[in-house]
């Protein structure tokens, strides 16, 4: 059995959180970049179009790097729909909420890059479109 070095690596800042949710890791020779949030976004196919988008830059700057892409990919899902419910006397009215963050799970598997290169590369092309799932956890669990 082939030997597999597997470590993370994550840049913290001094309340301990990762920098942006960004984790870093490598495994036999490729770093591996992943981050987790929410997209804000009107719609599910405008936050789908936004993290293409983004993920275009990400290989590009990683190309301009002397970068060797593995695999970049990420998913995008739309959760659960909300519902607001007020009663103003004795009748209880129910208005449907729409969606307004959807949920991006995004991992870049790439050789022949830093560390921070690739961190920095990820800072810039998903860190201002994905906000870290530990900075929106308004509503607690299921």
């Amino acid at each position: 059995m082939a030997y597999h070095e597997h470590h993370h690596h994550h840049h913290h800042e001094e309340d301990g959180r990762e920098v942006h949710g960004i984790g870093i890791s490598s495994h036999e020779g490729a770093l591996i970049g992943t981050l987790s949030g929410h997209i804000p976004a009107q719609s599910v196919d405008l936050a789908k179009e936004q993290l293409s988008a983004a993920l275009t830059a990400l290989a590009a700057l990683i190309r301009e790097a002397g970068g060797i892409i593995g695999h970049i990919k990420a998913i995008v899902s739309e959760e659960g729909r909300g519902y607001q419910i007020s009663v103003t006397d004795e009748q209880a009215a129910v208005r449907s909420l729409p969606v307004s963050a959807y949920r991006a799970d995004c991992a870049a598997i790439v050789f022949a890059l830093s560390e921070n290169e690739l961190r920095a590369f990820l800072e810039k092309t998903l860190g201002a479109l994905i906000v870290p799932l530990e900075d929106n956890d308004c509503c607690g669990g299921d």
